[in-house]
């Protein structure tokens, strides 16, 4: 399953919460994640996820990067995202 149909899967309400029918795991996106997982629906790569951090939110690059970074891995976590193998 590709990244793109893992995060389709996903409900999500207007208030953030998500709940994957899947597997049955739910969280809550704050803002920022809502709108990172918004771009990886859309096909948005981590370059183009850092640089929205930067624009809407006016984080430097390094701290942008760590946080798309950070929100990836809890993804890897739930089963929803994997690195692209080189």
């Amino acid at each position: 399953m590709s990244n793109r149909e893992a995060i389709a899967r996903l409900a999500i309400n207007e208030d953030g919460f998500a709940f994957d029918p899947r597997s049955g795991v739910s969280f809550t996106l704050n803002p920022s994640a809502q709108q990172l997982l918004a771009g990886l629906r859309n096909g948005s790569e981590q370059p183009a996820l850092v640089q929205q951090l930067v624009t809407d939110y006016g984080l430097d690059i390094h701290t942008a990067e760590r946080d798309v970074q950070d929100f990836l891995e809890q993804l890897q976590l739930h089963g929803l995202y994997q690195e692209a193998q080189a």
